[in-house]
């Protein structure tokens, strides 16, 4: 995942050193968040455009690369496919998260609501099912991202969640957080 602020974003393949420029007018935004699905096919976008808030998700194999989705709304940050790339979960300014058919854009039920300030990061456990969340309001959730469901909230952070990672077999939740030095 690469955080930044960008007219433009390019896509490099390491074995060849080839550059692949996707132009500032096939996007059109400021791009805050960029992550590959775990098959490579698919790379998703979040940024702020034509005065909007958006989320793109791109077919990455294609040449030049073809926007197959784009929504807008709330400012979103923090994006995750899921291990099979078939979901998007993305978080919001609002506290909400939206989990997306990946090829299709479309929604997947209402918006899971458990953070009172803004989502920081959003982690798929590697079932496909289970998803985390952290947010600036320093809450913690597991969600079934199938059902829409709340699982659990775990014990306050007291600070803003930067990062989640889950370790590969789905036993541990690893979050570091942002506190004053």
């Amino acid at each position: 995942e690469f955080m930044g602020k960008a007219l433009e974003f390019h896509l490099w393949s390491p074995g060849t050193g080839r550059r692949v420029h996707w132009p500032a007018t096939a996007v059109e935004t400021f791009q805050y968040s960029l992550v590959f699905s775990p098959d490579g096919t698919l790379l998703a976008s979040s940024g702020y455009g034509n005065s909007t808030f958006n989320v793109v998700v791109w077919d990455a194999a294609a040449e030049p690369p073809v926007a197959l989705t784009s929504s807008a709304g709330p400012l979103a940050h923090p994006m995750d496919f899921s291990p099979d790339s078939k979901l998007l979960a993305v978080g919001f300014s609002t506290g909400d998260i939206q989990i997306y058919e990946a090829r299709t854009g479309k929604p997947l039920g209402a918006p899971l609501q458990g953070h009172s300030q803004p989502v920081t990061k959003v982690a798929f456990f590697p079932d496909g099912r289970t998803l985390a969340s952290g947010g600036i309001d320093g809450t913690l959730c597991l969600w079934d991202a199938n059902k829409g469901v709340r699982l659990a909230t775990l014990p306050s952070l007291e600070e803003t969640a930067n990062r989640l990672i889950v370790e590969p077999q789905g036993r541990w939740l690893a979050a570091s957080v942002a506190g004053e030095a």
